[in-house]
């Protein structure tokens, strides 16, 4: 039977209002709310007309119940930028990549989740974000060194990292608990280098904000929350230590390139980093500043490689081996493909499938 909870969804997810969709369809905005709320059903041709528009297979019409996420269970940076259509659009993809989140932990052993809560790392004992992120580092015994690659280390600490799609840029990056299960939602059209604060960001939502708590003095509110989860990426990505120690007196715009290599870091975040450990004088932190302004925000200077999901790509190869292709898994999950190509660093059609094969099967699967 024709799933309305799936329309919603699948409407949010191409960030169409219910008067949008319903002028596309050709019906009126009252006719619409009664499919959505499951008070009339559509026939057979409205359904294909869905299907065409919002770009899904029929079969995901027909699937069990999707509720939807509650805008308080996920943590998203900037959320007071966004509106609420952006919103309503990053949790309906959020809650179709738990489909396939779901799928992968059914399907393989996955580590536990191994997520430090920082509610238990207090007892009772006051801490700041620096505090909590040396903590987590001693517990994951990372010491002070460079985190090589930060998606596979959040991978192997059970944590399930996937992508956003370009079309809501809006947003930087947002977490979310699946049971038992952390998830973080990288948006990669951001530089390399805040892609990984971003990862980092949200890894201090899931340690410090997971009960609601804020180590400041103020009262809880969103700029409390972001400012705390800066606090700790920082503290995670760049260990004071070890800044203390190879940091030069004089820092210059070169010296500072050649520590953000070391870090995987950006300029900008390795220059306020600095100024905030009193490791740079507030003038030098200026030029800096000045210099890195007249690049450009997104022209970083001598810029890192994207982190893809070591996860993924090892689970992606396996299924291949075993014969499995990219309209094989996607036909499981009765979502497009190209779809999960958006929440997997793009690495499902890269490992699964030859463009041969896609193209004589999606005729068969799918209705476009």
């Amino acid at each position: 039977m024709f799933n309305a909870t799936r329309l919603d969804i699948a409407r949010n997810t191409r960030g169409l209002t219910k008067r949008q969709l319903a002028d596309k369809l050709d019906i009126s905005e009252r006719h619409l709310k009664n499919y959505e709320n499951g008070t009339t059903i559509p026939d057979l041709f409205m359904v294909n007309k869905m299907c065409t528009i919002l770009n899904f297979p029929e079969a995901f019409f027909y699937g069990d119940d999707l509720d939807p996420i509650p805008t308080s269970a996920v943590s998203f940076r900037s959320l007071s930028r966004l509106t609420s259509a952006k919103k309503r659009m990053a949790l309906a993809h959020a809650r179709l990549i738990q489909l396939l989140a779901e799928w992968i932990e059914k399907n393989f052993d996955l580590p536990e989740p191994e997520i430090p809560d920082a509610q238990e790392m207090m007892s009772g004992n006051p801490m700041t974000p620096e505090s909590c992120a040396e903590i987590v580092r001693a517990h994951w015994g990372l010491g002070n060194e460079p985190i090589d690659h930060l998606i596979g280390l959040l991978e192997s600490k059970g944590i399930l990292v996937f992508t956003f799609a370009l079309n809501i840029r809006d947003v930087d990056a947002c977490c979310l608990w699946n049971g038992k299960r952390p998830i973080i939602f990288l948006n990669i059209s951001k530089t390399a280098e805040r892609c990984r604060f971003d990862a980092a960001h949200e890894l201090a939502h899931l340690v410090m904000h997971k009960h609601g708590q804020t180590f400041s003095e103020n009262s809880l509110n969103e700029n409390n929350i972001e400012k705390e989860a800066n606090m700790f990426a920082s503290a995670f990505l760049m260990p004071k230590e070890s800044l203390y120690s190879l940091t030069p007196t004089m820092a210059d715009l070169s010296s500072i390139i050649k520590l953000k290599k070391y870090y995987n870091v950006s300029a900008a975040a390795l220059a306020y980093r600095l100024n905030d450990l009193n490791l740079m004088t507030e003038w030098s932190y200026r030029e800096i500043n000045r210099q890195l302004s007249i690049r450009g925000k997104h022209n970083e200077p001598e810029p890192s490689d994207y982190e893809k999901s070591l996860l993924l790509e090892k689970i992606f190869s396996l299924l291949k081996s075993e014969g499995m292709n990219r309209y094989d898994l996607a036909k499981e999950l009765d979502i497009l493909p190209e779809e999960i190509d958006d929440w997997t660093f793009n690495l499902i059609s890269e490992k699964l499938d030859s463009e041969k094969i896609a193209k004589q099967l999606r005729s068969k699967l799918y209705i476009l």
